[in-house]
């Protein structure tokens, strides 16, 4: 992986190229390419199949002290490490 590049792409295709720890900062806004539609129910479609792969993929590229912020819906829930 090439740092400071810009990777249009799948969120799992591209970090499953990253090795362990390799990012110090996550900043992401879910859903994923409108696979779900903000302030209504959650779409049957997205459920811990799509999640599960997501953040563990998250938490394995995330350097250990690392930060993970998943914005939602205007409110900001962040992830201790």
């Amino acid at each position: 992986m090439k740092i400071d590049n810009v990777y249009n792409e799948d969120c799992i295709t591209t970090m499953s190229r990253m090795p362990d720890g390799f990012v110090d900062l996550v900043v992401t806004s879910p859903p994923y390419d409108n696979m779900r539609t903000y302030n209504q129910d959650i779409d049957k479609s997205w459920g811990d199949h799509v999640w599960k792969p997501i953040i563990k993929e998250l938490f394995r590229v995330t350097k250990r002290w690392g930060k993970i912020q998943l914005m939602e819906n205007s409110k900001s829930f962040p992830a201790r490490c």
